[in-house]
């Protein structure tokens, strides 16, 4: 999956699109539309909240591997100086919103901030 810079859609390869049972008979959801071309085939676009299928599914991560995820991601922005991020739109894409706030508050407390 890779979103847009602005997270307001995302492309997935039809992989993904069969791991999510996603095909050209599926409804666009509420708020979101599936990318389709001139005769209905899906394109692997996912726009606004259907976005929201891919997410369900790509971030079922226990808390550990997030844990994990988000130690190293700090790990390597310290490798290029950066020294604080925003997660600005995190918590609409995951499925875990309280453990991934714990995850974020302690490793802020263990480390002073």
């Amino acid at each position: 999956m890779l979103f847009n810079a602005e997270l307001h859609y995302a492309w997935v390869n039809s992989k993904a699109l069969e791991i999510m049972a996603i095909d050209k008979r599926t409804p666009d959801p509420e708020n979101g539309k599936l990318g389709r071309d001139e005769q209905g085939e899906l394109t692997g676009l996912l726009f606004e909240n259907a976005v929201g299928f891919a997410t369900e599914i790509a971030y079922r991560l226990s808390k550990e591997k997030r844990k994990q995820l988000f130690l190293t991601f700090l790990k390597e922005t310290a490798k290029f100086g950066v020294t604080s991020v925003n997660d600005l739109y995190g918590a609409e894409l995951t499925t875990n919103q309280d453990d991934d706030l714990e995850i974020y508050t302690r490793n802020a407390n263990e480390r002073g901030n």
